[in-house]
């Protein structure tokens, strides 16, 4: 789940700054094709990112219990803010009010942001 966690972050980072986006974007006409282009390339940094860290970074046990629940919601919790901020899910979506209660406050995304950040610290503290 930490591996999950900061894959999530990294991929973020490698989307940013992914060099091909427009040429990417060139391949969509329509505003749904062009989500799922630039959500793929998010989820393939993100699961790239994941290996990675797994692979070579990370030496952990995975969290089992009220700890890989928490750290689950609050990565649920990110990726729907991603989604909504980033991936602009609301032009494919009628979403209900108390997710855009949740989610539309634009100074409300950096909370999500940090909650997976937040949620690592309390629960990998010894």
């Amino acid at each position: 789940m930490n591996a999950f966690a900061l894959s999530l972050y990294v991929g973020y980072g490698l989307y940013a700054v992914f060099p091909y986006m427009p040429t990417v974007l060139k391949w969509g006409n329509t505003h749904e094709i062009k989500f799922a282009l630039t959500l793929g390339v998010y989820l393939i940094a993100v699961a790239l990112s994941m290996f990675i860290l797994k692979r070579f970074v990370l030496n952990s046990y995975a969290k089992t219990g009220i700890a890989a629940i928490v750290l689950g919601l609050l990565s649920l919790g990110f990726i729907l803010a991603m989604l909504y901020h980033v991936f602009g899910i609301t032009a494919l979506f009628n979403l209900p009010s108390y997710v855009n209660a949740l989610f539309a406050p634009s100074g409300v995304f950096f909370y999500w942001f940090i909650a997976p950040l937040v949620g690592l610290y309390f629960v990998n503290r010894n």
